[in-house]
C-alpha cells in the first residue's frame, strides 16, 4: 500500500478552480490530504467555495495566514478592513459572514507533519515553533518589521528548525516558481490571483506541482466590485500626502519598496489620485520607466553571465561541482558592482525584479546602467 501523501499549496486566495487543477495534476489518491498554507480567501472570485472545501472536507485542512487573521481583526473593530476583506464579506454573504470569521479565528496557526513543519509566513530563529511570536508565523506587517529590525539577515538564511519548513505569504521569486534555500525553506506562493501560477509541495516526496492561473483575479475582482471601496487607512493617507508635500525627498532617490507602497494605495483609493493627478502620473511614469529599464539590465546581464560561463567551459567548467562552478565563475567576474547579479543570471534567476530590489532605488539603477555602459 502506498504511503499517504500531503499536498501542500501555497497561497490560493479565492482561486478554487485552479487549486482542483491543481489536485488532479498531483493525481492525489483516496488517502492523500490537501494542506493550505493560509491565504486561501481574498482578491479571488471563489472564496466561498475555498471556505466550505477547507471547513467541510476531511481530506482538506489549512492554517492561517494574515488574510484569515484581517478577517478575524477587523470584524472585531480593532483594524479598518480592507477591499479585499469587503468584497468576500460580500461573496461569503452577512448571514453567514460572523460563523466563518470565528472558524478562521480557531485555525490553527501552524502544522507539522512526519516530514516538514508548515507555517503561512515567517521563522525566528532559536524558537520552537510553540513559542514562535504569532504575529511571525502568521506572516503580520509587523512580524515582518519585527524579524527586520531585530536580525541583520533574511529570516529565511536564518531558520534553524529540525524540519524542513514551508511557507506561503510572499512570492519570493516573482517567476512562477517556487522559492528553495538549501533545502530548508520551500516557498510555494507563487501569485496565482494575480494571473502566474498556483503550486503545492507533495511530501514525503518534496516534489512540486504546478498549474497556470487562469488570469488576473485580482485585477478583474476590483473592476467587477467597483461600488466597493474601503476608505484609505489613516497610515495611507498620512504617507500619500508626505508624498504630494514633497516631505518624503525626490522620486528617484526613494526606496522601491516606498514607491510600491505608494503605487498600491494610489490604486486602492481613487479618491488620492484625484487628489494629486499629477503626482500620481509621476508615480506611475516613473515606475513604467524602471522597470523597462530593470528588465534590460537583467537582459544585458543575462548576456554577460553566458559569455563567462562559455569562456569557462574551454577550461572544464561543465565538470565542475555546483559550488566549484560559482567559485569559478565568481573568480572570472571578479570584484566589480554587479557580481551578486551575474551570479543570480548564472542561475537562472535574474529577471527586473530582482534588479530593482537589488538596486533599491530609481538612482541606484542609474548607477547601475553607467556601469554596465560600454565604454
Amino acid at each position: 500500500m502506498a504511503a499517504q501523501r500531503t499536498l501542500i499549496v501555497g497561497d490560493i486566495h479565492g482561486c478554487h478552480a485552479e487549486l482542483l487543477d491543481l489536485v488532479d495534476r498531483a493525481a492525489l489518491a483516496r488517502d492523500d490530504r490537501l494542506l493550505s498554507v493560509g491565504d486561501f480567501v481574498d482578491r479571488g472570485p471563489e472564496t466561498p467555495e475555498l471556505l466550505r472545501l477547507f471547513r467541510d472536507e476531511t481530506w482538506a485542512d489549512a492554517i492561517q495566514g494574515n488574510h484569515e487573521r484581517k478577517h478575524v481583526t477587523s470584524f472585531a473593530g480593532t483594524v479598518k478592513p480592507a477591499r479585499s476583506q469587503l468584497i468576500s464579506r460580500q461573496q461569503i454573504g452577512e448571514q453567514a459572514y460572523p460563523a466563518a470569521v470565528a472558524w478562521f479565528d480557531a485555525l490553527p496557526r501552524w502544522a507539522e507533519l512526519d516530514d516538514v513543519l508548515v507555517v503561512h509566513g515567517f521563522y525566528e530563529p532559536g524558537l520552537p515553533v510553540s513559542e514562535q511570536r504569532e504575529k511571525v508565523i502568521v506572516g503580520t506587517l509587523g512580524g515582518e518589521m519585527y524579524l527586520k529590525k531585530t536580525y541583520d539577515a533574511p529570516w529565511y538564511s536564518l531558520y534553524d528548525g529540525e524540519k524542513p519548513l514551508v511557507v506561503g505569504h510572499h512570492d519570493y521569486r516573482r517567476d512562477g516558481q517556487p522559492f528553495v534555500h538549501r533545502d530548508r525553506v520551500f516557498g510555494v506562493d507563487t501569485s496565482c490571483v494575480h494571473g502566474s501560477r498556483l503550486t503545492g509541495l507533495l511530501v514525503p516526496e518534496f516534489r512540486f506541482v504546478s498549474v497556470a492561473s487562469r488570469g488576473d483575479h485580482w485585477r478583474a475582482l476590483q473592476a467587477q466590485h467597483g461600488e466597493i471601496a474601503a476608505p484609505p487607512r489613516d497610515s495611507e493617507r498620512t504617507l500619500w500626502s508626505q508624498y504630494v508635500a514633497g516631505s518624503l525627498g525626490e522620486l528617484e532617490g526613494l526606496r522601491f519598496s516606498v514607491l510600491e507602497r505608494l503605487r498600491d494605495v494610489a490604486g486602492a483609493h481613487a479618491e488620492l489620485r484625484d487628489e494629486a493627478p499629477r503626482e500620481a502620473e509621476a508615480l506611475d511614469a516613473l515606475f513604467a520607466d524602471c522597470e523597462r529599464r530593470a528588465a534590460a539590465l537583467a537582459a544585458t546581464l543575462r548576456t554577460r553571465a553566458a559569455d563567462v560561463i562559455a569562456a569557462l567551459r574551454a577550461d572544464g567548467y561543465d565538470a565542475l561541482s555546483h559550488a566549484d562552478q560559482g567559485r569559478r565563475f565568481s573568480d572570472q567576474v571578479g570584484p566589480r558592482p554587479e557580481r551578486a547579479l551575474l551570479h543570480k543570471a548564472r542561475l537562472g534567476r535574474l529577471d527586473a525584479g530582482e534588479v530593482m530590489r537589488a538596486q533599491k532605488t530609481p538612482e541606484a539603477l542609474g548607477e547601475l546602467e553607467r556601469a554596465l555602459a560600454p565604454s
